[in-house]
């Protein structure tokens, strides 16, 4: 069984991958997103995003004994595409955006096989209905700062999940890594979670 290195310096996904069960080392991404250039759609991009991250890190460290999992996870409203907001006023603009509203979350995963130059990815989407938010909820949520670097400027498991009226597929994708998707994807790889550590 190779070893897993999670391509991300999130802590929310390091949690997650805990909480499965899984060993693992992570190795922050030094990807610059801005390259991604032009995607036909959002599922595209993301996966873009997350594969950069993968490859970036398996390339920097050429192990033949690990795999590399990159992630990415975005927020579509229509056909708007919101990532992290760059400050308080861009996630202003971005939860009255969402208010009264459904969007999509969709999350890009990528596992980079440096030793054999092989790349698997998959895509993994929830529906969020926010419920309508007065201009008091907005700025009393974005002054705690829980959202500044979550993508649509919101964190559904903490104080952001008071945002939310409806939430339609996985939580642990709207959180930053959806649990069945990678389970599958590290799968084939024949990666698994601890015996010890129970689902």
């Amino acid at each position: 069984m190779p070893k897993l290195i999670l391509a991300s310096g999130s802590p929310r996904r390091s949690e997650l991958l805990s909480e499965w069960g899984y060993s693992f080392e992570i190795e922050k991404p030094e990807f610059d997103e801005g390259s991604a250039g032009a995607c036909a759609t959002p599922e595209e991009y993301v996966t873009v995003l997350a594969l950069g991250k993968a490859t970036e890190v398996g390339n920097r460290l050429k192990r033949k004994d690990a795999i590399v999992l990159g992630a990415d996870t975005i927020v579509v409203l229509g056909k708007q595409v919101f990532g992290k907001p760059k400050d308080e006023a861009e996630a202003i603009v971005l939860l009255k955006k969402l208010s009264g509203r459904a969007h999509r979350v969709i999350t890009g995963l990528a596992l980079f096989d440096w030793e054999h130059g092989v790349t698997l990815t998959q895509t993994a989407t929830s529906i969020v209905v926010f419920r309508r938010l007065s201009l008091t909820d907005i700025m009393k949520y974005v002054s705690s700062g829980e959202g500044s670097d979550k993508a649509g400027g919101y964190a559904i498991q903490g104080k952001g999940g008071g945002l939310i009226a409806k939430l339609k597929g996985s939580m642990e994708n709207v959180i930053g890594l959806p649990k069945a998707e990678t389970g599958e994807l590290l799968g084939k790889y024949n990666i698994v979670p601890d015996e010890k550590v129970k689902p």
